[in-house]
């Protein structure tokens, strides 16, 4: 009895024996499962940060094309949301989590478009994982126009796709922004010269001066508001027009010089000399006398080239 009972007992533990491996390989393969889950869970957020972060970045720059450095992207503060992420700080954007290399693909000014008066390339990008597989079955080239309307990861790919529509929506109206301000600050700075020669002209033994007798110079008599017939915007270098006299123009400055222009928007107009670049980088050009150079009204032109 007491065999027969080792025997029971010895098939009990084969038995117990079999379903606790079954059991294992099941929890196996169910943590297999879920940690597989968790990296592709991971991958979407990384492609979805990445996209974001390039995107900031572009936004911040004064550049008119992606930096697609991905090694700098968190070092520089763009990944910050996706760094915190608990066991993933200090990861590496450059690879999923599988630890292959992702691929990102620019198009930058293939085709332009007109935003707000403005001709801006089109930015267009992918950021791509192979997935679990580490093999991409999708299109990892640069997006033209026409393929990045269809564009979506293939196979067990993981992606994104994005574009600058919005950032350069913000581009556009701050520039706009800025070259109002500054014509209007032009058109203040004008108004004050005249003001001040105006005063000026009023005393009879100024009236000889070039700065009062502008139309005949002294062949005849000045008259009153004859000094209207200047030019009082701020001169620019390669305005020759004789409507200009040198003590009512101030100093010369160069159309397209950086810091010509940083002079004129800062010095002599008061405003942030980071206004003679817009945010894609193109510097201030002003002309001073951009239509009729002899007979008033006079009118200054400003724009980003």
């Amino acid at each position: 009895m007491l065999n027969c009972r080792g025997a029971l007992f010895g098939l009990d533990a084969r038995l117990a024996l079999v379903v606790g491996g079954v059991m294992a390989l099941a929890l196996t393969a169910q943590t297999v499962s879920r940690l597989q889950g968790d990296r592709i869970s991971q991958a979407k957020t990384q492609v979805e940060a990445i996209a974001e972060g390039l995107k900031d970045r572009y936004q911040a720059a004064s550049s008119m094309t992606f930096d697609t450095d991905l090694a700098t992207l968190g070092t520089s503060g763009y990944l910050n949301p996706f760094t915190t992420l608990g066991s993933w700080l200090g990861f590496d954007p450059a690879r999923d989590p599988w630890g292959n290399n992702l691929t990102v693909a620019i198009e930058s000014g293939g085709d332009t478009r007109q935003l707000r008066g403005f001709s801006i390339p089109l930015q267009l990008g992918i950021v791509v994982s192979a997935g679990p597989d580490g093999v991409f079955q999708s299109t990892v080239t640069a997006p033209t126009v026409a393929s990045f309307e269809t564009w979506a990861p293939a196979g067990d790919d993981i992606g994104i796709k994005f574009n600058t529509a919005a950032d350069d929506e913000k581009r556009a109206l701050q520039a706009q922004a800025q070259l109002r301000d500054i014509s209007q600050a032009l058109w203040a700075v004008a108004q004050r010269n005249l003001a001040s020669n105006s005063t000026y002209c009023e005393t009879p033994a100024n009236q000889t001066t070039d700065r009062c007798d502008v139309i005949d110079g002294t062949t005849d008599a000045y008259f009153d508001g004859e000094e209207r017939w200047l030019n009082y915007y701020p001169l620019e270098v390669g305005d020759t027009a004789p409507s200009y006299t040198t003590a009512t123009s101030g100093t010369a400055r160069t159309s397209g010089n950086l810091a010509s222009m940083q002079a004129l928007v800062g010095t002599d107009l008061g405003l942030p000399t980071a206004w003679a670049q817009d945010s894609w980088g193109r510097v201030l050009r002003y002309d001073s006398n951009a239509y009729d150079s002899t007979t008033p009204p006079y009118a200054a032109v400003v724009w980003y080239q």
